[in-house]
């Protein structure tokens, strides 16, 4: 029997997903319901985490920097120099988050500040001159859709109490799977189309990080849409770039350095990125810098900007890998969006007709520990979820909204916000 054509106007809004949320919800269904769908559109913190401040100011310096090589900007820069970057950090990242960062005393707040003047100059340095020279910047933060129609019957949604006429249903369920990569980019030699991301790591261990971005889901879904937007008969490779940002274990040259100071006028101030040096030839192993030099905060002695780009340029390489070409396993991918109809619309199914102004009923509270079953997965790298309050009934629990929650910005333009699922 062949399939009801689909209407021209479904009666239904579309039902907006991504990674993310679908991850999250394998995590915890309390992480993905309270972020994704609680009053309204989901709630989160009032204060952004350290380490995803951190990453959501690189890459808005890394976005803007892309943007000047489109080809509709206006004036082009020939080159990225350290004036060009400081210009984009005073103009995007300066004003709008760094600031709040670096206002925090603690060390870890100042660290975060450093780092996110430091990268884009590194990224400048180091991959701008590849990415120049191999590649054609197409598309900066380009939203993608990709969308799943599903007729509704009667049978599989007895949860929905709306009439929808006699006979046979007419109406359909838009499902819009919805993803962001950071850029694509036409290969110069192949003139073949190439899905990029960056990603921002404490640290990097070769092997764990091929292996786990080969496989990486993620950018394998980015490939397909990129595919199905532009009409490409083949999927993109990809290439995930990694920003180093140190840690307190491993610090980032890019942002302490170890500094002899100096003695005129028989000894100069010598800078060095790392206390270590490379083993010799002749003794095999590797030194140490010694005594006289001390570990110090770049930004107290002087601009960073000035340091990235003085350094040896392979100490700084080291900061920024790019991994890649990666292929995509076509496999893998629609494994992946079979899945994906029957799972949102298990979740649509349990979201209808709550009532989120009865949230502190404990009726309610019932009610969503029957639907929304917890796997208790309350700590990820040694931190505590942002909703542990709520879950378990913490001071102001009763009133998120009044007590440290706000209405979550959605992820993706095409989502509206605030919209409550009915």
């Amino acid at each position: 029997m062949a399939e009801p054509s689909e209407p021209s106007e479904p009666y239904y809004a579309p039902w907006h997903t991504d990674r993310s949320r679908y991850m999250t919800g394998f995590d915890c269904n309390w992480k993905r319901l309270l972020n994704y769908h609680a009053f309204g559109t989901g709630i989160d913190g009032e204060l952004v985490p350290l380490p995803l401040s951190t990453g959501i100011s690189v890459h808005a310096s890394l976005e803007n920097m892309l943007m000047m090589r489109l080809p509709e900007h206006a004036v082009q820069p020939r080159v990225f120099d350290q004036a060009l970057v400081e210009s984009l950090l005073r103009q995007y990242l300066l004003p709008i988050l760094l600031r709040r960062i670096a206002t925090n005393s603690d060390v870890k707040y100042q660290d975060a500040a450093d780092i996110a003047i430091a990268l884009p100059h590194a990224y400048a340095r180091i991959a701008m001159p590849w990415l120049d020279e191999n590649f054609e910047i197409l598309t900066v933060e380009e939203e993608l859709t990709h969308q799943v129609t599903t007729p509704i019957s009667y049978e599989r949604n007895q949860y929905d109490k709306r009439q929808l006429g006699k006979g046979e249903p007419k109406d359909w369920r838009r499902i819009h799977f919805n993803s962001r990569p950071d850029f694509t980019a036409r290969d110069r030699s192949t003139t073949k189309v190439t899905v990029h991301d960056f990603k921002t790591a404490s640290s990097f261990q070769q092997d764990r990080e091929i292996m786990t971005y080969a496989d990486n889901i993620q950018m394998m879904i980015n490939s397909m849409q990129v595919k199905e937007k532009h009409g490409l008969n083949y999927y993109p490779d990809y290439y995930v770039h990694i920003l180093k940002k140190g840690n307190g274990w491993s610090p980032s040259p890019l942002i302490h350095a170890y500094i002899r100071e100096g003695a005129p006028p028989m000894q100069t101030e010598d800078w060095q990125p790392k206390f270590w040096l490379p083993p010799t030839e002749l003794g095999g192993k590797k030194r140490s810098l010694g005594r006289s030099y001390a570990k110090a905060r770049v930004s107290a002695r002087r601009n960073i900007g000035d340091w990235v780009w003085s350094m040896d340029a392979s100490v700084v390489a080291e900061q920024i890998i790019i991994l890649g070409p990666f292929n995509v396993v076509s496999e893998k991918t629609q494994q992946f969006m079979r899945g994906l109809r029957e799972h949102e619309e298990s979740w649509l199914r349990r979201l209808a007709n709550l009532d989120w102004t009865q949230w502190a009923d404990p009726t309610f509270q019932f009610k969503l520990d029957e639907l929304f079953p917890r796997t208790f997965n309350c700590y990820s790298y040694g931190s505590r979820c942002k909703f542990y309050n709520l879950c378990f009934k913490g001071p102001g629990w009763d009133k998120p909204l009044e007590n440290g929650y706000v209405e979550r910005e959605p992820h993706h333009t095409q989502e509206p916000k605030g919209v409550l699922i009915k």
